[in-house]
């Protein structure tokens, strides 16, 4: 702890796209203010969604009674209206010596041109100092992980940190609750396979659309099936089957255009649609837009795309049409809609099976 004569206000910015990096930045700094044991009288947190300026002053001004020197930690400061964040610098200005504020701004917001206005991030960067974080990136991912999976102590093979990804994508807020679920299932020491993760962690819509087409595709109708009852809720099944055929039609979409690309084109290797096709594709789906700073899901939308042909992608888009205007009685029903799911989805495992043996 710092001497009276040395001390100063101190004000930090903390931000960055996932929770969970965010935490333990505010939780080594606080450590480093008030040290490893401190007195929790000395650390306030608050909310600005629900701690206006003005709430914010005495906390700012009055050091506890128990401690010399004290933290106020600001959750998710952008949420102050751009008017109070000004009000803000001016209480900044006036913050006594041994006080440290640290504001943070979590999600898109973070990593977004302006997470904060112009007046506080300046008056900032001039008196404290900003520590920022970019979101990890795809191909670093399965490290990031291995090394989350470490800290919480057990290990993750490479087979589980493959099927983790598949099933959840790159929300790293959520890749470190289902790490702390699977270790906590696993063991300390243990070792966390793909088996733990296909039993615990379920799928997020994303991950099962890729996982329900690989199995279509690949013809395997009993994956297939599995998937889709994973999917679909106990309640509002109509509603739930309409979402997957607007799904399952987006995602064939984006096939349709990575094999109208054909092999002159590979898709992890464009920035813009090839103005031969320019005119041709839709501007949503549009895949090249779809897929920038995504790797791994254009590189899966090629493996998929070499399992079809045009024309079993154009009859697999009929067949989803088909089922989403029985569903919204516009054609004759007469089956419950998770039966026209599980029929839709036998049919196009049959297409799936017809176009195995394409290539992009």
């Amino acid at each position: 702890m710092a001497k009276d004569k040395d001390k100063v206000a101190n004000v930090i910015a903390v931000m960055a796209p996932a929770t969970v990096e965010v935490r333990e930045i505010v939780d080594d700094l606080v450590r480093s203010v008030l040290g490893a044991d401190y007195d929790p009288y000395a650390l306030v947190r608050v909310e600005a969604a629900i701690t206006p300026p003005a709430e914010l002053q005495p906390h700012l001004m009055g050091a506890s009674l128990m401690a010399d020197d004290h933290v106020v930690v600001v959750s998710s400061a952008n949420d102050w209206s751009a008017a109070q964040q000004r009000d803000v610098v001016t209480m900044l200005r006036h913050m006594p010596a041994g006080t440290t504020i640290i504001l943070t701004v979590v999600g898109e917001a973070a990593t977004g041109h302006a997470p904060l206005v112009s007046d506080l991030l300046q008056y900032i960067e001039a008196q404290g100092k900003v520590v920022k974080r970019q979101k990890v990136q795809k191909r670093n991912l399965g490290q990031w992980i291995s090394q989350r999976a470490a800290k919480a102590g057990v290990e993750m093979d490479g087979g589980a940190v493959e099927e983790l990804l598949s099933r959840v994508g790159e929300d790293q807020d959520r890749i470190e609750g289902e790490i702390e679920k699977l270790a906590t299932y696993a063991g300390p020491g243990q070792k966390v396979t793909a088996q733990h993760v296909a039993l615990l962690t379920p799928r997020t819509a994303e991950g099962s659309i890729f996982a329900l087409v690989d199995a279509m595709a690949e013809g395997r109708a009993e994956d297939a099936q599995r998937l889709v009852r994973e999917y679909l809720p106990p309640t509002g099944m109509d509603d739930a089957v309409i979402g997957l055929m607007g799904m399952l039609a987006r995602h064939l979409r984006l096939l349709w255009q990575v094999r109208a690309m054909g092999p002159k084109y590979r898709l992890t290797e464009l920035n813009e649609v090839p103005e031969e096709f320019a005119g041709k594709f839709p501007a949503d789906p549009n895949v090249v837009a779809v897929v920038a700073g995504k790797k791994w899901m254009a590189e899966r939308l090629m493996r998929q795309a070499g399992r079809h042909t045009e024309d079993s992608i154009i009859k697999a888009l009929r067949q989803v049409y088909a089922a989403d205007l029985t569903i919204k009685g516009v054609l004759d029903r007469r089956l419950p809609a998770d039966a026209v799911a599980e029929l839709l989805v036998a049919e196009l495992c049959r297409l799936g099976q017809d176009g195995r043996r394409a290539r992009p």
